[in-house]
C-alpha cells in the first residue's frame, strides 16, 4: 500500500469547490490546496510528523515512509531503519514535550496530569498503524507520565512539608506569649508546663526534618528567656520599694555575686 508523505508547506489559498467544467488539473489543484491547508493546520496545531512520517490514505493512520522502489535488500534495510529511528525519535519528542506541557499546567495536580497524559498517550498510539510502534509509543509514554508524575508528587510533598513546618514555627512563636503570661501572673507551674510542652514540640518538628537544629535552639532559648523575663516581672511588681528593686537587679546583673534576692516568696502552690 502506497503511503502519502505529509508536507510542512502553508498555503494561504482556501479551500474552494470544482465545477464539472473545469478539467482534470483544475480539480487537482484544488484538492492538492485543500491537502495543503489541512496540513498546515495540524502543523500550526503541533499534531505533525517528520517529513519521513507519512499517512496511510486507506487507514488515515502514521506510519514509516516504505523505502522507495528499486532499493536493493541492503539500501532498503538501511532506509528502513534511518527512517524507523527518525519516526520513533519525533514520537519520542511529541510524548516528551506534552508530558512537560501538561506537567506545568497541571503542577499542583498529579491526578489530573495523569489523567490528560494518559489520554493522549492512549490517542497517540491509536493513530499508530504498525503494532511495533504503537507498543513502543505505549511504552514511553508510561515512562514519560511515571517519571512526571512522582516529580509532581514530590513537587506537592515538599510544599506541604514547607506549609507545615511554617504552621509550626509559627504556633511556636505564638506559645511563647502565653507562658510568659503565666509566669507575670505568678502561675510558674503553668509556665513551665506551657514551655515544655512548646519546646517538645519544637523537637517533634526537628526529628521530623522539619525545622534546623538552629531554629530548635532557638525555640528553646524564646522559652526560657520568656518565662523568666515573666518571672522577674512578677517578682518586682511585689517588691515594696526601690531598693529592694535595684538590689535584685544587681543580683541578676552579677549572677548572685552582689545585690540579693528579695524577700518574697517564689512559692506558688496553693
Amino acid at each position: 500500500m502506497a503511503v502519502i508523505r505529509q508536507r510542512q508547506q502553508v498555503f494561504s489559498k482556501p479551500i474552494g469547490v470544482t465545477r464539472m467544467d473545469t478539467g482534470e488539473a483544475d480539480l487537482w489543484r484544488t484538492v492538492k490546496a485543500g491537502a495543503d491547508q489541512l496540513t498546515s493546520i495540524a502543523f500550526r496545531e503541533g499534531q505533525t510528523i517528520a517529513e519521513e512520517t507519512g499517512v496511510n490514505p486507506e487507514t488515515g493512520m502514521s506510519e514509516p515512509l516504505s523505502a522507495p522502489q528499486g532499493f536493493g535488500s541492503i539500501a532498503r534495510r538501511a532506509y528502513e531503519k534511518v527512517v524507523d529511528a527518525r519516526f520513533m525519535d519525533e514520537a519520542d519528542s511529541r510524548l516528551r514535550l506534552k508530558a512537560k506541557e501538561l506537567a506545568s499546567k497541571y503542577k499542583r495536580s498529579p491526578t489530573e496530569f495523569a489523567n490528560q497524559m494518559s489520554s493522549f498517550i492512549a490517542e497517540s498510539a491509536e493513530k499508530t498503524a504498525d503494532g511495533k510502534y504503537r507498543n513502543i509509543i505505549l511504552d514511553n509514554g508510561k515512562k514519560y507520565l511515571s517519571d512526571m508524575q512522582i516529580n509532581l508528587m514530590d513537587q506537592a510533598r515538599s510544599r506541604a512539608r514547607v506549609r507545615e513546618a511554617e504552621l509550626g514555627n509559627y504556633n511556636l512563636l505564638e506559645g511563647v506569649s502565653y507562658a510568659r503570661d503565666a509566669a507575670e501572673h505568678g502561675d510558674y507551674g503553668l509556665a513551665a508546663e506551657l514551655s515544655q510542652q512548646q519546646i517538645q514540640r519544637a523537637k517533634d518538628l526537628y526529628d521530623a526534618d522539619l525545622i534546623s537544629i538552629s531554629e530548635l535552639r532557638t525555640h528553646q532559648t524564646n522559652y526560657k528567656t520568656s518565662v523568666a523575663q515573666g518571672v522577674i516581672q512578677d517578682i518586682f511588681t511585689r517588691m515594696p520599694d526601690e531598693l529592694q528593686r535595684k538590689n535584685f537587679m544587681l543580683y541578676l546583673r552579677t549572677g548572685g555575686a552582689d545585690g540579693e534576692m528579695p524577700p518574697v516568696s517564689l512559692d506558688q502552690s496553693p
